[in-house]
């Protein structure tokens, strides 16, 4: 018996220690998550924020309590009961879960939001009262456990279920739309990672504790490290989304472009087959004709910056030298920034070109490779 102790809590401390390494990184993901979120102001990386909080806050706590359970941690040094610790650990757990379904649900752009989140909320309602008001928490080897078949351990299974098949229904319709070759190895990252991190690592032992408690304890520090890697996994794909935004993208665009104040035609991308080059150029002849008719008509001489069709919507940002249009099934947060970032780029990359334009357009021939940065190719 006693070997048995001392093999378990070597065990459980090699695990504990290789996965507390790469906490690190995941501290250095909530960090720069943090950072965009300030700098930015952006709701995906407010919820990148959140989700990284949530879910170091409970590897930490279960860290804590594991180390009490098997010794390494004495019961005098925590200030917190092992329940406290169990319960602070557990609800971060849930947190992190819906934080994940409301970051995809952002993306989605579903019309049924509210829907599909208030059941989970009033689910997470009634376990955190009943967690608080009833100290049901055992303290065992996995350290995030609950007796049996209480109210709160059916309640949690039913929370995990129905959060876990709402994000399955949304990977699989993203993933069938999904036509970039870069998207989908994104998406794969993003299987993968939330997989882990919030499946494999965190629903699936809790499961496996309600039915039985000894199994899971001399392998929780492997579920830990689980949740580690798949988080890291989470960071690394939305670290690329933070630099190419239209990865996350589901809207269609459907055509770009840049003309001269002249109504010049100087850079276009197509995204659909049906509209070519020559419609294209029409289009800008036509559109830089149409604004100069506004403007001396109703005496504005504001630029027009959007156009907004029954299912479309057409976005102009108008510049010194150039005007640019997006046109594109409906605008978010993140198209709006990388519409933003491109014009920016063009300008700085062509500054000269602009400055002193002779009607040569053939530099401007090098956008394609500015718009494959920000837009759906």
């Amino acid at each position: 018996m006693i070997l048995e102790q001392i093999h378990l809590g070597t065990f459980e401390g090699i695990t504990q220690l290789i996965a507390v390494i790469p906490l690190i990184f995941i501290l250095g993901f909530f960090s720069y998550f943090t950072y965009q979120a300030i700098k930015t102001r952006f709701r995906m990386y407010y919820h990148l924020m959140l989700l990284f909080f949530f879910s170091t806050t409970n590897l930490v706590f279960s860290f804590l309590l594991l180390g009490r359970t098997f010794g390494f941690i004495p019961e005098n040094e925590l200030i917190f009961s092992d329940s406290i610790v169990i319960i602070i650990s557990q609800i971060f757990d849930l947190f992190a879960l819906l934080d994940v379904l409301v970051l995809l649900l952002i993306f989605e752009q579903s019309k049924n939001t509210l829907k599909t989140l208030l059941p989970l909320v009033i689910i997470l309602a009634m376990i955190l009262g009943a967690l608080f008001s009833n100290h049901e928490s055992v303290s065992t080897g996995s350290g995030i456990i609950l007796q049996g078949f209480t109210l709160i351990s059916i309640l949690i299974l039913i929370f995990s279920v129905l959060a876990s098949m709402v994000i399955g229904k949304i990977f699989l319709s993203s993933f069938r739309m999904i036509e970039s070759g870069k998207q989908r190895h994104l998406f794969l990252n993003m299987i993968i990672g939330i997989s882990l991190s919030q499946l494999f690592g965190g629903v699936l032992p809790f499961t496996l504790e309600v039915f039985s408690e000894d199994s899971v304890g001399r392998v929780s520090g492997i579920f830990s490290f689980i949740k580690i890697f798949g988080l890291m996994s989470v960071g690394y794909a939305f670290l690329r989304v933070s630099k190419n935004p239209w990865l996350m993208e589901r809207q269609k665009n459907h055509f770009l472009l840049i003309y001269s104040t002249s109504g010049l035609l100087l850079f276009s991308k197509s995204f659909r087959k049906d509209i070519t080059q020559d419609n294209m150029s029409l289009f800008s002849g036509a559109f830089s004709a149409i604004t100069i008719m506004l403007k001396e008509t109703t005496k504005i001489d504001e630029s027009i910056k959007m156009i907004q069709y029954e299912n479309k919507e057409m976005h102009v940002v108008t510049k010194e030298h150039f005007i640019c249009v997006l046109m594109q099934d409906y605008s978010t947060q993140a198209s709006q920034n990388a519409l933003k970032e491109f014009v920016n780029d063009f300008e700085t990359k062509f500054a000269e070109n602009l400055s002193n334009f002779t009607g040569n357009i053939t530099p401007f021939s090098e956008s394609k490779i500015i718009a494959e940065k920000y837009f759906t190719y």
